[in-house]
């Protein structure tokens, strides 16, 4: 399975470096979200893994449209990517030799051009100047037939420990507790629309309640006497 990423509040530790480099050859629009697929199916060779937490950000967009010409390489590439990548073996000895594998056969595949290939070539050798060790590749049995997980194995995830420096706030607990209790709270909550009426300032408050209240509840509707279409109050 995959997941669609791209470089906004992305972090990238060290096994997974080799991994920053950017297509240059596609649309900017779609560079970042097809160096994810590609980065996620070279972490397989790794034994690495994509982890989704939930957001540690917030950021304003201005409602702008694209040319369709922009995303196309996402629109309509997307699907062959991805049946391509679950599909795409290598035998080659060294991680960086299996980047440089994967990195030729999409470009013979038409998902980017020549300019990445060696754009890839002359990235790795960079990382090896500077003295980055490669991972090592590990022999995961990725043809092994799995098996099917039925709704009553249903298991959730919770991370033992998020470092404060991620989140940007001081640390006074184990955030494995918060998230725990927030998958408790969003299983008995999940369906209920919380309607709050707010006496003080709505610009200092309706963001705030709203990233509190948002994870647990289906919905929040804030009323208050200074109505602002900004802020859907």
């Amino acid at each position: 399975m995959m997941t669609p990423v791209n470089s906004v509040n992305t972090l990238f530790h060290s096994p997974a470096f080799w991994g920053l480099a950017l297509p240059v050859s596609v649309s900017p629009m779609a560079s970042d979200v097809i160096r994810g697929y590609w980065a996620q199916r070279i972490l397989w060779e790794i034994g690495g893994y994509l982890v989704v937490y939930p957001p540690t950000a917030h950021r304003v967009d201005n409602v702008h449209s694209h040319p369709f010409d922009d995303e196309k390489d996402i629109h309509v590439n997307v699907g062959s990517l991805i049946k391509f990548l679950v599909e795409w073996r290598s035998r080659k000895q060294t991680l960086f030799e299996r980047i440089l594998d994967l990195s030729y056969a999409m470009t013979e595949k038409g998902f980017w051009g020549e300019k990445d290939l060696d754009f890839m070539s002359a990235w790795l050798q960079d990382m090896v100047a500077v003295g980055y060790r490669q991972p090592r590749l590990m022999s995961l049995e990725i043809d092994r037939p799995r098996a099917t997980i039925g709704h009553g194995d249903k298991q959730y995830f919770v991370p033992k420990r998020l470092p404060s420096v991620h989140l940007g706030v001081e640390e006074i607990g184990e955030v494995s507790t918060e998230i725990g209790n927030l998958i408790k709270w969003r299983k008995h909550f999940g369906d209920i629309v919380l309607i709050v009426h707010c006496t003080g300032p709505v610009d200092r408050t309706a963001l705030e309640w709203r990233l509190l209240y948002g994870r647990i509840f289906r919905a929040v509707v804030i009323l208050s006497e200074q109505a602002s279409s900004d802020l859907a109050v």
